[in-house]
């Protein structure tokens, strides 16, 4: 019965050490692709330069939020104008109709009120 348990915790205590091995080459490489990382990233931008993608791309935002503004603006002066010249042509022809329709003059103050 000794015997049997024996092997069975040497067997146990060998497949510990097999995943432990496993396991130690395994950071291993994760520690290696780090430090090729870390290799190109130097290689890529020689001492004395920095990564400045960040940078650009803050600029590049502000450059939108810049531009999309201006549009926006654009975009409101022109329906302001459409629709003042629209809502000025509906009270004339509004006016015109109620002159045909009545023989006395008619007053829309509710329409004066707008502009």
């Amino acid at each position: 019965h000794d015997h049997s348990r024996y092997f069975m915790n040497k067997y146990t205590l060998q497949i510990k050490n097999k995943l432990k091995d496993k396991r130690v080459l395994a950071e291993g490489d994760i520690s290696e692709k780090k430090q090729t990382i870390i290799k190109e990233h130097k290689e890529y931008y020689p001492f004395g330069e920095k990564d400045n993608q960040v940078e650009k791309l803050v600029y590049f935002i502000n450059i939108y939020s810049m531009l999309y503004n201006a549009f926006l603006l654009l975009i409101y002066e022109l329906f302001s104008k459409k629709t003042n010249k629209m809502s000025n042509k509906c009270k004339e022809q509004i006016s015109n109709v109620c002159r045909n329709n009545n023989s006395e003059p008619y007053y829309m103050t509710e329409f004066s009120l707008i502009y």
